[in-house]
């Protein structure tokens, strides 16, 4: 078929390597309300997530492929998650992906990390930027310079699906410490200190015996690229992996989560249920790349700086059924806007505006 420039929206998240985030469930979303739309979402051929799993296989476009070439050609809105590589090729885009619709569907929600270098650098190019509440709104327009008419408080595409599943509990704690860009020499040493550490400790493994649960660890898709931890010597104790296990499944079937600084804290709170903190580098951490919002804070879950604390806050939080404490509900508040069942509604709405006025003469 010969489309129009205009037509065509293209969808990438993760530089090709995930069905994991906003842009995948706001794909879904499109496929399964307007199949009438030429949308299409980018994942490598390589990719782990290229399974039975894909919705709509012709839909889905191999990153780097003559195809992606051509739809990149004709597109008029380019939607992703993290930079514009997710959409193609850092030179080429610079080259021929001027004058196009471009949505930044953010993949985690702003606060507990400083905006990123190169979305600073690049801050005023986007059309529209989807974000989860007025705070981050707030942060992206009085901190991050961002325009103002550029932020809409739309709610996180995922959400919606998220909410789907949120009923599938397990008795299991899911541990997600966050992607960390230096972790390289001395501070990479630490960090797998700290986790074999914390997965040898008689204490965290009695814990899991008495209250009948299973802890699942997952590191950042970054992280186990370049970091190898399998063993953890006890059968309560798993390893997940990208592409074998999802994120969305490992949030909807846990009952607590233990996170440092990640923006997955915000989904699973959102699900109503509680997160320890473990912020064993937190002084580190705060050099390296800066939050937005105090780290020793404790309005969204309470925090350990040890890993004994992190075992007397998760006895208690088992002890009491890992119910979400009042102060969190109500701190809450600021962060998530929306209720996330109708999300992708707004940014679909907001996308064709967008679009319509660029193909307007």
């Amino acid at each position: 078929a010969n489309l129009l420039q205009d037509e065509v929206w293209l969808i990438g998240e993760n530089q090709g390597e995930c069905l994991e985030d906003n842009g995948y469930a706001f794909y879904l979303y499109c496929r399964k309300w307007h199949p009438e739309k030429p949308v299409y979402f980018l994942l490598k051929k390589n990719s782990r997530f290229r399974s039975g799993r894909l919705l709509d296989e012709k839909h889905v476009i191999s990153y780097g492929s003559w195809q992606h070439m051509r739809l990149f050609s004709q597109a008029g809105v380019f939607f992703y998650t993290h930079t514009y590589r997710d959409i193609m090729y850092r030179r080429f885009f610079e080259l021929f992906g001027q004058g196009r619709v471009m949505i930044h569907l953010h993949h985690g929600t702003f606060g507990f990390k400083k905006f990123d270098t190169f979305l600073h650098d690049k801050r005023n190019i986007m059309d529209l930027y989807t974000v989860g509440s007025n705070m981050e709104r707030d942060i992206l327009c009085s901190k991050a310079d961002v325009d103002e008419h550029r932020v809409r408080v739309t709610g996180y595409a995922r959400t919606d699906r998220l909410l789907q599943d949120a009923n599938k509990l397990e008795r299991q704690i899911l541990y997600m410490p966050t992607h960390r860009r230096h972790l390289e020499g001395r501070e990479k040493t630490v960090f797998l200190e700290k986790l074999r550490s914390l997965m040898q400790n008689p204490g965290l493994t009695n814990l899991l015996e008495q209250h009948d649960c299973t802890l699942k660890v997952f590191l950042h898709a970054h992280t186990q690229k370049t970091l190898s931890f399998d063993h953890t010597g006890h059968p309560r104790i798993q390893i997940a992996k990208l592409g074998a296990d999802t994120v969305r499944d490992l949030l909807c079937s846990s009952i607590l989560m233990i996170t440092d600084y990640s923006s997955v804290c915000w989904d699973f709170l959102t699900l109503g249920k509680p997160v320890i903190f473990y912020r064993f580098d937190i002084d580190n951490y705060t050099s390296q790349r800066g939050s937005y919002i105090d780290l020793r804070d404790e309005s969204y879950g309470e925090i350990a700086h040890d890993e004994g604390r992190l075992l007397e806050l998760l006895s208690k939080y088992l002890d009491e059924g890992c119910v979400l404490r009042a102060r969190v509900v109500d701190s809450l508040g600021a962060v998530v806007s929306h209720d996330g069942r109708s999300n992708c509604d707004r940014i679909y709405a907001l996308s064709e505006e967008l679009a319509s006025a660029r193909s307007s003469p």
